[in-house]
């Protein structure tokens, strides 16, 4: 990707969705593609679901929709702003708002101070028109929850883009039997089964995917 700044000086930013199994290797993904974007010329704020959603959280899919909200309510104001996103609306409470804000905060300060150490970067009278990707890890496995992400995209005028990180089964299940809290076998096998890939000939708003496999794949450098 380029990292040319959008006509007339606005940042440029961008949603990718990151989706797959457990176990498939997408937080691995993740953190290669954020040391890759830095060296591009690009900033990277990644946003996992399995970090902001708490483990004894009951209903997933209301927590995913905060998570949208809190993300809506983000990108009403300049992303660039890490220390401002705690004064979005105040009146939120709840653990996963408070991981949220510590997670853009926390993400968006490294990049400011690893900025700031960059002459070719930094500058105090200028805007930052350093490109942004905004990048979601979770599952996304039905397509319903991906064209949400793509409407609020469509919303505030932003690119989309989406990564399927195809791994097969059977090494789902083997890396995940060495995670320190491992899933159930019974969860990732119905999740495949319930697995909705981006389909680019029927749904014209997922042209912008990229299929990946990972089976083969066991460390960041890897991939």
């Amino acid at each position: 990707m380029s990292a040319a700044a959008a006509p007339g000086g606005r940042e440029r930013v961008c949603l990718c969705l990151l989706c797959g199994l457990p176990a498939a290797g997408k937080s691995t993904l993740a953190r290669a593609l954020a040391g890759a974007l830095k060296q591009s010329g690009w900033d990277c704020l990644v946003l996992s679901y399995d970090e902001l959603i708490p483990e004894e959280a009951f209903d997933w899919k209301l927590h995913r929709q905060k998570v949208l909200r809190y993300l809506d309510d983000f990108l009403q104001r300049s992303p660039r702003d890490a220390l401002g996103v705690s004064g979005l609306q105040s009146n939120r409470e709840g653990e996963t708002w408070r991981r949220f804000v510590h997670c853009v905060q926390q993400q968006r300060q490294l990049q400011r101070l690893q900025n700031h150490s960059d002459p070719l970067r930094s500058t105090a009278s200028q805007p930052c028109t350093t490109p942004l990707l905004i990048l979601l890890d979770d599952n996304f496995f039905y397509q319903s929850m991906r064209y949400e992400v793509y409407q609020l995209a469509r919303k505030h005028s932003l690119g989309f883009c989406q990564l399927y990180l195809y791994c097969e089964v059977t090494s789902c299940l083997s890396r995940n039997q060495q995670r320190q809290c491992p899933l159930p076998d019974k969860v990732i096998v119905e999740m495949a089964q319930r697995m909705e890939p981006p389909d680019l000939n029927r749904n014209p708003w997922e042209q912008n995917s990229l299929v990946l496999s990972s089976t083969d794949c066991t460390t960041q450098e890897s991939m």
